[in-house]
């Protein structure tokens, strides 16, 4: 093992990461391919319209990878209902990481277009 891998192994308790067992998924049978990129279906099944204007307004603030406070100083608003707008993000659309918000939030602002038509 080289020095790199014992240093990666060390900051991650010695194990490897790894995706939670309902994140994972068999390639070929639940994602839509678009040349070399292909989108997870928890990405495409997340229901924005479920969300309020002001969670709407944060989660595109998550996909620029924004903190709290910067958010509530753009939003004029507290951290505190930052937090809880967030906390309603991660109910209404079944995630439970900022990154998941930030990945939904990047990949459905502007779909990509598919030259295949898909």
């Amino acid at each position: 093992m080289q020095s790199n891998e014992r240093a990666d192994d060390r900051r991650h308790g010695g194990s490897k990461l790894s995706l939670p067992s309902d994140r994972k998924y068999i390639h070929e049978e639940t994602r839509v391919r678009c040349g070399e990129f292909s989108i997870p279906p928890w990405v495409r099944n997340a229901d924005l319209s479920l969300l309020t204007q002001r969670e709407r307004e944060v989660l595109a603030a998550l996909g620029d990878c924004q903190s709290n406070t910067v958010i509530a100083d753009r939003l004029c608003i507290t951290e505190r209902t930052v937090k809880k707008h967030v906390t309603s993000l991660f109910i209404k659309l079944e995630i439970t990481s900022r990154t998941e918000a930030a990945i939904i939030a990047i990949l459905r602002k502007s779909p990509a277009k598919c030259p295949s038509g898909h």
